[in-house]
């Protein structure tokens, strides 16, 4: 009986203390002792001077320094829109202790005020900028390894070798960065890389991708659709011989194409095409001016036919050339580039 009287004063003492302790923290509108965010203290600050401490720290750590060696680049966290949603964790730290439960208040008071109790920022930032920026810094630091490379010109297919050097780690890279930002962390970060060899070229593997048969031009109907011809592409050399000459110790290769014309162009498609006038422009054509009118002929000549698809732009000068004398044109007149 004795103990259980003990036991009784026991509990009845907690619960007073509770509600004293409760009572004394009811009407305090200040951050608990111990409370942080990301470990900033706010212990004892009112809800404004708290806003006003992670706004400075914010503002503070908002450009960050991201070197390699010699090669540096400042980093804006407008940039890639760093938001550490201030009022959203502010709200959360401030409900620690003021539950509306007296046990759980006090429970969190206390472990606050020993152990402390830290909240998380609700931390956010525009991922696809911040990969763009990783990619641009990837790109302009120095000793880059480039990979080999080719594109076409004319009738020739040029490969470029590649160069060993380094590659940004870039995985890695944005967690920095993002730590960085989500800790309110402006230290400096160097870039991570690794040294890396471009891919060996494979002529088969460029041969597959360029290799083209040629296509004629057509035309859908329903719904109305042009198709341009495509030229045929293909080696004018073996894959054979094309390796050869990629084990020469060059810089750049050459390697000569066959560029195959179709039957069927735009230009052969006739009215099918374009059966709508879109528009009509007329010019005095007078028989008695025999040069002007050979100058007319010679430029028609050249516009009849000529196909503009979407997107493309008209330009006289490009399909007529110079009208000069050599050209033919009885009167020479002036060129002007479009």
């Amino acid at each position: 009986m004795k103990k259980l009287i003990i036991i009784f004063i026991l509990i009845l003492i907690i619960i007073i203390f509770s509600v004293i302790f409760a009572l004394i923290n009811i009407n305090n509108d200040r951050f608990i002792n111990g409370v942080t965010v990301d470990g900033i203290d706010l212990s004892g600050l009112k809800m404004e001077e708290a806003r006003e401490k992670l706004e400075q720290k914010a503002n503070t750590t908002n450009k960050i320094e991201i070197y390699y060696k010699d090669f540096s680049n400042e980093l804006d966290g407008k940039q890639i829109n760093v938001n550490h949603n201030i009022d959203l964790v502010l709200e959360e730290a401030y409900k620690i202790g003021r539950s509306g439960n007296i046990l759980k208040n006090n429970y969190q008071i206390l472990c606050a005020m020993i152990f402390g109790l830290d909240v998380s920022s609700k931390f956010e930032l525009d991922e696809e900028r911040l990969n763009n920026e990783v990619d641009s810094i990837s790109q302009r630091i120095p000793g880059v390894m480039v990979e080999s490379n080719y594109y076409i010109e004319s009738d020739k297919l040029i490969i470029s070798k590649g160069k060993p050097g380094i590659v940004v780690n870039k995985e890695e890279l944005i967690s920095k960065i993002r730590n960085s930002y989500e800790s309110y962390n402006n230290s400096k970060i160097e870039i991570p890389v690794i040294q890396a060899q471009p891919e060996e070229i494979s002529m088969q593997k460029i041969y597959d991708e360029i290799y083209k048969k040629p296509q004629n031009a057509y035309i859908e109907k329903e719904p109305f659709k042009v198709y341009p011809e495509v030229n045929g592409i293909d080696l004018a050399i073996s894959i054979e011989e094309a390796n050869k000459i990629l084990n020469e110790d060059k810089e750049e290769y050459i390697i000569p194409l066959k560029i195959t014309k179709p039957e069927i162009t735009t230009n052969n498609l006739g009215e099918d095409a374009f059966p709508d006038l879109l528009g009509r422009y007329t010019t005095r054509y007078d028989p008695g001016t025999k040069d002007r009118n050979t100058n007319l002929e010679l430029a028609a000549n050249k516009i009849n036919g000529a196909i503009i698809l979407p997107g493309e732009i008209f330009s006289y000068n490009r399909i007529v050339g110079q009208r000069t004398i050599d050209a033919g044109y009885k009167e020479a007149s002036t060129y002007a580039r479009r």
